[in-house]
């Protein structure tokens, strides 16, 4: 048996020592106690491994017959001969011939011996995944980080990992934090995306690619790599985010809402094309709301009035803010109005383009509006008597919970995920991200007038002072109002009525501002 074993390997001209594990990794099973157990295998399993396929070839051949056609039938009835080049491509079911093999091939039996650890783990491994895909995937059946890494360090030192990983379940439920190997899983399902299933085969795909324990440079890094290489795949993955953010809004989104960060991140690095998030021709792409002239209910009850102006759907994103800090005149005195010179930018503590800028003082925010304003006018993207500034704390207000009063943008009740708030501080949620994530991933974070993320995610500068709503004066040092909480605040923050302030200088990862269009308005 031996001799014969070692003979179609020689007529099979493959690396017995590569390819063996490949193939008897599919045909073996091992118990804690006892010799291996046969098993049978598919031969689609092989398809796309010509050298298994070539040693299968030979093992299976009439000078060998180690290999056979499974006496069981395969799911169609059908038993095609191995042997014959025809039964290999239409697939079939092959097993061992006789468990003898195992001990009576010496080189077999070595492999079985030194892998034997990994071996055992195999069945448990396959079990897991299978069970977690049967359920639906839900995050509480994939191994924690650590428990991924050791299995697939001992499946790949086995040198079982990748016969193992043809399986799509068991790929995806062992996926590591690696760039290189999530963008070959999207290139995979991109590739297999035809039929009824398509639509959950990319969910899937999206589930893995933003599991708990990536972090934002590897994914960074997969998007990156997947725009450049192959834009059909990137639109097709562009395509699954924006469903995905559109369950948010419902029970749907249940079992995304904590890969928020990590969508949006993909979304970013893949290219975010939705209007208000970035750049259009050089310079900040900003959707405007009109809100028109009348009154609302500000803070407690009492009745106020505003003009008609315009203001932005989202805050200032870093994309739309690093147009500023990149241009040539962004020390200009015309924009430096109050005493200031044009400062070294800080950091924006994430930076990824469709989220929020934050660490923008308030002076900053300031000369940012006066910059866009001379670059809309150039432009003719706004009327010469308009102006591009920081709304008041009425303006802020009444566009984030229109005329009635409501206590949030969307309505009177807070519900988990409504927010990107800490939710776990007074016990309002589970949810606490504890960073900024892009802007409008949250579709129930919508005001009356159609702005998005008005609770939550930064706090937001407005131009009056926080002591005299009625202060406009852009001199002095007086602390200015912010609105709207932030992702590191509770939900009393996030209410449409509440008030935060700070001094004109001061830099916080939690802090950004969102910008107001109108005719200008007297001190």
């Amino acid at each position: 048996m031996a001799k014969r074993a070692q003979e179609a390997v020689q007529r099979s001209g493959v690396d017995a020592e590569r390819v063996l594990p490949r193939v008897f990794c599919r045909l073996l099973g091992l118990q804690p106690k006892g010799p291996p157990t046969r098993l049978r295998e598919h031969l689609d399993h092989w398809r796309d491994d010509p050298d298994a396929l070539a040693l299968i070839h030979a093992l299976a051949g009439q000078s060998a017959r180690l290999l056979v056609p499974s006496d069981r039938e395969d799911r169609t009835g059908a038993q095609p001969a191995v042997e014959t080049v025809d039964g290999l491509a239409h697939g079939g079911m092959i097993e061992v011939a006789h468990e003898a093999l195992f001990s009576a091939w010496p080189e077999l039996g070595r492999w079985i011996e030194r892998r034997r650890e990994a071996l055992l783990r195999q069945p448990q491994v396959e079990r897991d995944a299978e069970r977690w895909d049967a359920e639906g995937r839900p995050d509480g059946r994939i191994y924690k980080t650590d428990i991924i890494t050791e299995t697939r360090e001992l499946l790949e030192s086995a040198e079982v990992w990748q016969c193992l990983a043809q399986d799509a379940r068991i790929a995806h439920f062992l996926a590591r934090d690696d760039a290189d190997e999530l963008a070959a899983l999207a290139r995979r399902a991109f590739d297999e995306r035809m039929g009824d299933d398509a639509d959950v085969r990319r969910l899937d795909l999206l589930r893995t690619l933003t599991a708990e324990g990536r972090r934002a440079d590897t994914v960074q890094t997969l998007g990156a790599q997947i725009a450049a290489e192959q834009s059909a795949l990137a639109d097709w993955l562009r395509t699954g985010i924006e469903t995905v953010i559109e369950r948010f809004g419902d029970d749907l989104g249940e079992p995304w809402r904590w890969r928020r960060l990590r969508l949006g991140d993909l979304l970013a690095a893949i290219g975010d094309r939705r209007e208000g998030v970035g750049l259009r021709d050089g310079l900040p792409d900003i959707v405007w709301q009109p809100v028109p002239e009348g009154d609302f209910q500000w803070q407690g009850g009492e009745t106020r009035k505003t003009g008609a102006y315009r203001i932005a759907r989202y805050p200032v994103t870093n994309a739309q803010y690093q147009a500023f800090t990149e241009a040539e005149d962004y020390g200009d005195k015309e924009w430096w109005q109050e005493g200031y010179v044009g400062p070294e930018p800080a950091r924006s503590t994430w930076n990824q383009p469709n989220r929020p800028r934050v660490n923008v003082a308030w002076v900053e925010a300031l000369a940012y509006c006066r910059w866009l304003t001379a670059r809309f006018h150039e432009r003719g993207l706004i009327d010469r008597n308009e102006a591009i500034r920081l709304p008041t704390e009425y303006e802020w207000e009444k566009a984030a919970r229109g005329t009635d009063g409501r206590a949030f943008p969307w309505g009177e009740d807070y519900r988990g995920g409504d927010a990107n708030i800490d939710e776990t501080y007074d016990q309002t949620g589970l949810l606490f991200l504890r960073e900024t994530t892009a802007v409008g991933l949250y579709p129930r974070n919508v005001s009356p007038y159609d702005l998005i993320d008005c609770s939550g995610n930064v706090w937001e500068w407005c131009l009056n002072t926080y002591d005299d709503p009625e202060n406009i004066a852009t001199e002095g040092e007086a602390m200015r109002a912010l609105r709207g909480g932030s992702w590191d605040y509770d939900q009393a923050g996030a209410r449409a009525a509440a008030r935060y302030r700070l001094v004109i200088l001061f830099r916080s990862s939690s802090v950004g501002f969102r910008l107001l269009c109108s005719v200008p308005i007297d001190h």
